[in-house]
């Protein structure tokens, strides 16, 4: 592992394996910023499973707090294009990639034009050549 990507301190273990997996598969598309962001995905992985426990247990206010964390999780997993989905919304490659297809009609309308159809247009509305 790079020395620059090193675990920060204070991780406990769901961290310290999100933070492996994170910088063993984008190590090479990594920056130095992107590990402040990554730090912060990593101690909300931590706090998770103790949030899910209060929630379980019905401690008042512990769903709102679950669910905010859960917002959070995504937003920062989205900003790192931890999915493939987020990948490809960040145009970064990805293993598979979709291939480019051609946009093709979804019915016998879609493409036409109102002389195309018959309808006689008049010339204000026509486009200027």
């Amino acid at each position: 592992m790079n020395v620059k990507y090193e675990h920060p301190d204070g991780l406990a273990e769901h961290g310290r394996r999100a933070w492996d997996v994170c910088v063993t598969e984008f190590a090479p598309r990594m920056r130095e910023v992107d590990t402040l962001l990554l730090e912060q995905f990593c101690r909300l992985m931590d706090l998770l499973p103790l949030l899910n426990e209060r929630a379980m247990a019905g401690v008042k206010g512990s769903m709102i707090e679950l669910g905010i964390a859960m917002d959070k999780l995504l937003t920062y997993s989205a900003r790192l294009g931890l999915s493939y989905a987020d990948r490809a919304k960040l145009k970064l490659e990805g293993p598979g990639e979709a291939k480019a297809t051609t946009k093709k009609p979804k019915t016998k309308l879609d493409g036409m034009t109102p002389e195309s159809m018959g309808i006689v247009q008049p010339d204000a509305y026509r486009p200027k050549q």
